[in-house]
């Protein structure tokens, strides 16, 4: 379908980094933590960034509706907190930056998700394109970062969500205005 064709690459993107945060960054961060009483700290601390800061963004992404300039300042410095993640060596610098990642990762999220609504409309066929190629981008994106982390190459790891992440409001930004131009001739 010609509406979708422009989504796949997004929804692609959009999956394999809505999951950094919450699956990734929650298993590397276990190289760190060793009882189960730091572990539940870590994973409620992230949550509770998550649902802080997600509420009020929402709001202000869905009455604005200026998604796509929101992102490519938010996305930037995501990815230099990706890739400043694995040169911490402490636990107080890790969680650190990993919090300052997440409230930056949860105000992104819904304009991320959001922004291809604008143009297309959310009917069974774009869920199921969402569903679909957002499943393959965890699935491969995940595949290849689980290798490179039992590997030990956690560089790389990070490498490929941070160049993913600095590429994405690129990504966004283009195919959204094509489906722009396409829908309208």
């Amino acid at each position: 379908d010609k509406a979708f064709s422009g989504l796949r690459l997004v929804a692609f993107f959009n999956g394999a980094l809505h999951f950094f945060q919450g699956n990734f960054l929650a298993i590397y961060v276990l190289l760190y933590l060793k009882t189960e009483y730091e572990i539940s700290g870590m994973l409620s601390y992230l949550a509770l960034m998550s649902l802080i800061v997600s509420f009020g963004l929402a709001y202000a992404s869905d009455k604005y509706e200026k998604r796509t300039t929101i992102l490519y300042p938010l996305l930037f410095i995501m990815a230099l907190l990706i890739i400043l993640i694995p040169a911490l060596k402490t636990l107080p610098g890790l969680i650190t930056v990993i919090g300052i990642y997440a409230i930056v990762d949860d105000l992104s999220l819904p304009v991320r998700f959001a922004a291809p609504m604008d143009v297309v409309k959310p009917d069974i066929g774009f869920w199921r394109c969402e569903e679909v190629w957002g499943n393959l981008g965890r699935t491969i994106v995940f595949v290849i970062a689980a290798v490179l982390v039992y590997s030990e190459n956690y560089w790389a790891a990070f490498g490929i969500f941070a160049i993913m992440t600095a590429v994405f409001p690129f990504i966004i930004s283009f195919q959204i205005n094509s489906l722009k131009n396409s829908l309208t001739d």
